[in-house]
């Protein structure tokens, strides 16, 4: 019996994903990106990047529809996002387009809380957290279990 996986995450534009890299774009605004791959598993639909072209030579022939570079290269048979650094950009495209969002959690009764600790709306903090006194927690921030704050 497998278990189920998860639904495979909506077709993304290219253009979406250009602006959420802060990258500037040289190809199809519309093209669909439907998945994220390292550079040799990549398929077309996938997104993946390059980090320098030693890495692009020894990957073997190319087929990602779309690849984050820290420069333009001419002779990339794909569309292509350029960018200062490729692997952060990637990191922030899987987390803002393909990582399953986590739900909210709130505020575990197993977390340690000191004295004169703020805690904004929309914040998780899970079991185990310890969080000091006179301790500030904004908007959106999720501490995992071990987190000390």
């Amino acid at each position: 019996m497998s278990t189920p996986s998860a639904p495979p995450a909506p077709p993304v534009r290219l253009d979406q994903i250009a602006a959420a890299a802060h990258g500037t774009l040289i190809g199809p605004s519309d093209l669909a990106i439907t998945g994220v791959a390292g550079l040799t598993e990549a398929a077309p639909g996938d997104l993946s990047f390059v980090a320098d072209e030693a890495a692009l030579k020894a990957s073997g022939p190319i087929q990602a529809s779309a690849l984050l570079v820290p420069r333009r290269i001419e002779a990339l048979p794909c569309a292509q996002i350029i960018v200062p650094h490729p692997a952060l950009a990637m990191a922030r495209v899987v987390e803002e387009f393909f990582a399953p969002k986590r739900p909210f959690f709130g505020v575990s009764r197993l977390a340690h809380r000191g004295a004169h600790v703020f805690i904004a709306e929309g914040v998780s903090v899970w079991p185990f957290v310890t969080l000091e006194d006179h301790v500030s927690i904004d908007l959106g921030t999720t501490l995992y279990p071990g987190v000390f704050v």
